[in-house]
């Protein structure tokens, strides 16, 4: 529980922090990332999920980008067993696998979530920038401008992650993958012993099981939370043009429209 709750706690504080001086970056997957190589997927993924569960608290569209958190967790699981944070050429890798998840995956949930538009996040100003100034369409523009900002992002929570990781002693590493059944070193192992076949016992089944349904749970919470926004959303815009409307008929004299038309 103390990597759970010390990992989310590190997801939250700084993007708090880069969020109260608009700093254009988002900060909020350096608790994951430590988790997924300390103790692999599952504690990840939890660290992941209840981190945007709790930030969704003042901030509602924070819960529907759960699903990419999680996603996150477990491609820093699979990196961190096959050795990809040992190296700067590899994770340079891990970088951009996880602004394609942030930035693509993300922006293309935010082109959906606010109809078809920009979003009102931090990339929303270089959004329309790219769209007015380069001549993209609204996707493309969204799509660009968060993988850009993403990019920058995950280079430093990764840079982040990884000097944090260094810095943890030996003992405490070996306790969180005893506790969590996880092993970091999982491909060199692997290829120790010339067998890419290592049977799982009961015990790890079910913890397969669990991430499972995290994963699932994830991808249901993000889409509930997904189509209730979009309703509340069609429905706020719906209620304003009935306003406009009827304020419109106060405003005008019907009876004089066709005057009014007439003479410009």
């Amino acid at each position: 529980m103390g990597l759970i709750l010390v990992g989310i706690l590190i997801n939250i504080i700084p993007s708090k922090i880069v969020l109260f001086f608009d700093i254009p970056i988002f900060a909020d997957s350096i608790g994951t990332i430590l988790a997924a190589m300390l103790g692999g997927t599952l504690p990840a993924v939890i660290v992941g999920f209840f981190s945007n569960a709790f930030n969704g608290i003042s901030d509602l569209t924070t819960l529907y980008y759960g699903i990419i958190s999680i996603l996150i967790g477990v491609a820093a699981t699979q990196f961190q067993q096959r050795g990809y944070f040992r190296s700067a050429l590899k994770a340079c890798i891990t970088v951009i696998a996880f602004a394609a998840l942030g930035g693509i995956l993300g922006s293309i949930l935010t082109y959906f979530l606010y109809g078809y538009d920009f979003g009102e996040g931090i990339s929303a100003p270089f959004s329309i920038a790219i769209h007015n100034n380069l001549g993209f369409s609204k996707f493309f523009a969204q799509l660009t401008a968060d993988f850009v900002i993403d990019i920058i992002d995950k280079s430093i929570v990764v840079a982040i992650a990884i000097i944090a990781h260094r810095k943890i002693p030996l003992k405490l590493k070996h306790l969180y993958s005893h506790v969590f059944l996880f092993d970091p070193n999982l491909a060199e192992h692997m290829r120790q012993i010339g067998s890419y076949h290592i049977k799982r016992s009961l015990l790890r089944k079910v913890v397969f099981i669990v991430i499972i349904a995290e994963i699932l749970l994830g991808a249901l919470a993000s889409i509930t939370g997904f189509v209730l926004y979009r309703q509340v959303s069609i429905g706020k815009f719906v209620d304003i043009a009935h306003g406009l409307t009827e304020a419109a008929s106060v405003a005008i004299d019907a009876d004089r429209v066709d005057e009014f038309i007439a003479e410009g």
